[in-house]
């Protein structure tokens, strides 16, 4: 019995599913496809100066901290400023470009029209 149930409840979830104005797969299309076209923004633009102002950044940092001679804590310093510098830039362009995607897929989505033939047969006047 508990067999019967669960398919009467599948099948009532994936009836829901294909009546939904979008489903889950396509609402996160948007998104996804912004955060990688962002992604290969950033590769191109943004990681070099996220690197350098990360390590500049760090530098006077370690600089601050344990004088002015470059010792190895120093470096150590730097070095992770350029990989903090580089991981939080790329956070801001994958966040920005998911939002914008995101933003622009549900724009677009309002905008299709759909052919009259094919809303009447889903409306079942056909």
């Amino acid at each position: 019995m508990s067999q019967n149930k669960t398919n009467t409840q599948v099948e009532a979830h994936n009836s829901e599913l294909e009546h939904a104005p979008t489903t889950p797969k396509t609402r996160d299309e948007g998104a996804r496809i912004g955060a990688i076209v962002a992604g290969v923004a950033f590769l191109f633009i943004g990681a070099l100066p996220a690197i350098l102002f990360g390590g500049y950044a760090g530098l006077m940092l370690g600089k601050a901290m344990f004088g002015g001679a470059a010792t190895l804590a120093v470096r150590i310093v730097t070095g992770g400023g350029m990989v903090l510098g580089f991981v939080a830039v790329l956070s801001l362009f994958l966040v920005v470009g998911a939002a914008l995607g995101s933003a622009l897929g549900r724009v677009t989505r309002s905008v299709v029209v759909e052919e009259p033939e094919e809303a009447a047969k889903e409306h079942g006047s056909v």
